[in-house]
């Protein structure tokens, strides 16, 4: 490997994306690192995925990221729970596939409501599809609830973090008023 590949590789340009990508990471390497710790790895799977709340709001004031940020929590939680209700059943399969289902169609309206960043409903899907797979019990319930809270709570918590920095905010995006209305005047 040439030196010019070498700091190509390792060169942080202007934009701030490597704040967004430290950001990610340790909204979903603390609560691994926890688990881990704790002998409960299992649980990682709703540790990670309460944890890409942390990835909506880039672009946006610290203000609208939160409210983003925890529209997604809500909804990851949601997800996850509703997935692992699902893996509760008798024969999951069939219900994991309509459930993933309705569960990109919340996205999508969501995407549209709040002028989500990143949009869509991938994330509630996979959210949703990974826990119906995953076997649980009836105490997995409160496991998953408990779990992804936390986690999109301490991403909450570092993406409104930023704004005690004594630096200008990012820029703001256009917030969920635009997309709400657009998403009431056209549906789907």
């Amino acid at each position: 490997m040439t030196t010019s590949t070498l700091r190509a590789l390792t060169h942080i340009g202007p934009g701030g994306s490597h704040w967004v990508a430290l950001r990610a990471s340790i909204c979903v390497l603390f609560p691994m690192l926890v688990l881990t710790a704790t002998g409960h790895t299992s649980w990682c799977v709703y540790a990670a995925f309460g944890a890409f709340a942390g990835l909506y709001g880039r672009y946006r004031d610290y203000g609208d990221r939160v409210r983003m940020q925890a529209t997604a929590a809500v909804l990851l939680v949601a997800a996850v729970v509703t997935g692992t209700l699902t893996a509760l059943g008798p024969d999951p399969r069939w219900m994991a596939v309509a459930g993933a289902a309705v569960w990109a169609g919340i996205g999508g309206v969501a995407t549209d409501a709040f002028d989500w960043h990143p949009p869509g409903s991938l994330f509630l899907v996979f959210a949703y599809a990974v826990c119906a797979a995953v076997p649980a019990t009836p105490s997995s319930l409160l496991v998953a609830l408990v779990v992804t809270s936390g986690a999109a709570l301490l991403a909450l918590l570092l993406g409104a973090s930023g704004a005690l920095l004594p630096r200008s905010a990012p820029r703001s995006g256009s917030g969920p008023g635009s997309g709400l209305r657009y998403a009431v005047r056209r549906p789907g």
